[in-house]
């Protein structure tokens, strides 16, 4: 039997050479019109329109509303789009606050707790005369923090007796105050004057706190200035007393409370306005261009920022002209 015979260095060579040769072939220029034809009938999303150019294609929303995947080239910006609030903190609120202490009364100062203090002491000597607690200040602040740590310990579900309870309960809040002085200041508590309330609630729901109210939303945005992205919405709070404008909307966490029209940062989810929604005014009616009256009273001060906001603002109602002016005038809406 022959031994096998094994190939040269030199002749190992040679045969890949020749082998890469043959292997060597231009593409069929049909073969290449075949496949491109093929890939550009491949189907196209139905929200493409065209395109510029090929790197900015264009879509177009179920409203018509156009869109590009990139930002138009720009250059100087417009002075109408130049913001002139310096987002973050503010000098005013950043100057007041060295401690806790301060920043709670600078959220809530004691011009607005003397207008509590007033009304509840006027209300529980109409009441209990001469058996009246008197309400001071201080006081006043122990009832918040008894309501504030009753929200740190999540105690939603616990009753008054528990968290008071020798046993059961924390002993935090016995130091702070007993429970027959926290029920007490509960029965009392009032925002206005109980005297003149009547005559204004047949004009306006939110009397019992209009004017507390009013100061203290008004607060909100010296504290903070918005980043250039604002986001325009509403928000539930959870409630389940007796209110003329209580609100059910199965559709959120908590189904029955309080609707609130919020203007937020959208980064730091700061609420740098607040409006309350009171149903159908006094007369029954609805109210007309309701998201359009909200946007505007909202976005009042802003310049330059974009603005998200929900279909209710933007498909509800056609768009009117001082939505427009406005936009043209220095802030940007989107559709969220």
């Amino acid at each position: 039997m022959s031994r096998p015979r094994f190939l040269t260095f030199e002749e190992l060579v040679n045969e890949v050479l020749d082998e890469s040769e043959e292997d060597e072939d231009v593409s069929d220029p049909e073969t290449e019109i075949e496949s491109s034809s093929s890939e550009s009938c491949l189907p196209e999303p139905d929200d493409i329109i065209g395109s510029t150019s090929e790197a900015d294609p264009m879509y177009i929303a179920k409203d018509g509303t156009t869109w590009r995947s990139e930002p138009y080239a720009t250059g100087r910006l417009g002075r109408e789009n130049i913001i002139n609030l310096r987002p973050g903190v503010t000098r005013f609120a950043s100057s007041r606050v060295n401690n806790i202490r301060d920043s709670f009364l600078l959220l809530f100062p004691p011009s607005l707790s003397k207008i509590v203090i007033d009304n509840s002491n006027n209300y529980g000597k109409y009441i209990h005369g001469s058996n009246h607690i008197e309400i001071y200040e201080d006081l006043f602040h122990a009832y918040l923090a008894v309501l504030l740590l009753a929200g740190v310990y999540k105690s939603k579900n616990e009753t008054l007796h528990d968290l008071f309870d020798e046993y059961c309960g924390r002993p935090i809040f016995r130091s702070i105050m007993s429970e027959k002085t926290f029920l007490y200041i509960h029965k009392v508590i009032r925002f206005d004057d109980v005297l003149t309330r009547r005559g204004q609630r047949n004009d306006d729901k939110f009397a019992p706190i209009r004017n507390l109210w009013g100061k203290w939303s008004e607060r909100l945005p010296t504290f903070y200035n918005p980043t250039d992205s604002v986001t325009v919405d509403e928000q539930l709070l959870g409630f389940h007393g007796r209110c003329k404008f209580r609100q059910y909307i199965p559709s959120k966490p908590e189904r029955y409370g309080l609707k609130f029209w919020l203007l937020v940062d959208s980064r730091t989810c700061y609420v740098w306005k607040i409006q309350p929604y009171l149903g159908k005014g006094v007369t029954g009616n609805p109210e007309r261009n309701q998201g359009e009256r909200v946007v505007l009273d909202l976005v009042d001060g802003l310049k330059g920022h974009n603005v998200t906001m929900d279909n209710f603002f933007f498909i509800s109602q056609p768009w009117p002209k001082t939505i427009t002016k406005e936009y043209d005038n220095g802030w940007n809406y989107a559709q969220k």
